[in-house]
């Protein structure tokens, strides 16, 4: 599982992964402060990818 992760990393630019990191951060932040739903954050974000 870690082989295949490791290879499709390469269908991402460095940009682009820095962008997903920060929508997670923003997700993750917004769970905490009780604003949203982690799995319907991180689901709308998995399609968006």
């Amino acid at each position: 599982m870690i082989k295949k992760s490791k290879e499709d990393l390469k269908n991402f630019s460095e940009d682009k992964l820095r962008e997903i990191s920060l929508e997670l951060a923003d997700i993750f932040s917004g769970v905490r402060k009780g604003e949203s739903n982690f799995e319907e954050g991180l689901e709308k974000l998995l399609l968006r990818v």
